[in-house]
């Protein structure tokens, strides 16, 4: 029996019937299993998706701000070393788990992914804050008066506060909560 079997008896709760009696914890534990693995190969998919983009936007900004600044370029290629590392890490401690015990798998996969959700929302103010210095030094050489630079600024700020929060809940904000959703029918299994 499929996970989506085991899922429409638990939805359609039979009054006589536990989860118990239909299949067995080990069966439950595999069906589990299986489902983790599916999550995690998506995870690792947001991950390549995620450097790839890392590195076009990198290359992109090293090769045009070169004759702008040639310090931004080697502050973009050292950044992206830095992420090209970050990424490696991160890949290696998702991938590491346990296949004895399923429930601290779980556990330990989604303490990781959160923690680095919350980087990544920190990263935005630090990744603004750039922008900011950056873009506010380009328009105030144009002459422009500071409060139409702030404007500016600002409503590129949102938007690419609100683009990043898009981005982070479609690679990794789904897969997070299936698996707290896998956590949550284990425990519901063994409790």
């Amino acid at each position: 029996m499929e996970l989506d079997d085991l899922q429409s008896i638990w939805k359609k709760g039979h009054q006589n019937l536990s989860i118990q009696q239909v299949h067995s914890p080990q069966e439950i534990q595999e069906l589990l299993s299986k489902k983790t693995k599916g999550i995690l190969s998506n995870i690792n998919k947001s991950i390549f998706i995620e450097v790839i983009l890392m590195l076009l936007v990198c290359f992109y900004s090293i090769f045009a701000f070169y004759s702008i600044d040639k310090r931004f370029s080697a502050m973009m290629f050292g950044l992206m070393l830095i992420s090209l590392g970050h990424y490696y890490i991160k890949y290696r401690l998702l991938n590491y788990t346990s296949s004895n015990n399923l429930k601290n798998s779980l556990q330990r996969i989604i303490k990781i992914t959160g923690r680095y959700l919350y980087v990544y929302q920190g990263s935005v103010w630090v990744t603004l804050a750039i922008l900011g210095w950056g873009g506010g030094s380009i328009l105030s050489e144009k002459n422009w008066s500071w409060w139409f630079t702030g404007i500016i600024v600002g409503g590129i700020g949102v938007f690419f506060y609100l683009v990043f929060q898009w981005y982070l809940d479609l690679l990794y904000g789904r897969e997070l909560k299936a698996l707290q959703q896998c956590l949550y029918e284990l425990e519901r299994e063994e409790g």
